[in-house]
């Protein structure tokens, strides 16, 4: 709770990306989006999604320094490509 500002500044529009289980989970909400003319959306399938990592040393000694976002969040393990190809290169500061 103390860095979820952070977190959803960091996430911007894609906090509301829809996560599907399998690529065809989204092609098909494509398609029907597309058919129906509901409109648009970004989905992200757990089977297709990889993570990136943040590969830099020596953060944790600069001024501000908190975490890097991944490790401020719990959630469940089958989302974590997903977490970490939103988050995985993104760093929380915190300058009191």
């Amino acid at each position: 709770d103390k860095y979820s500002s952070a977190i959803e500044t960091a996430l911007g529009n894609a906090v509301q990306n829809i996560v599907t289980d399998t690529q065809q989970d989204a092609k098909t909400a494509v398609n029907y989006l597309k058919s129906t003319s509901a409109g648009r959306a970004t989905f992200l399938p757990i089977d297709a999604v990889r993570g990136r990592s943040l590969d830099e040393e020596g953060l944790e000694d600069c001024l501000g320094y908190v975490d890097e976002a991944v490790n401020l969040l719990e959630y469940d393990a089958k989302y974590s490509e997903i977490i970490a190809s939103l988050l995985g290169k993104t760093v929380v500061a915190a300058i009191e």
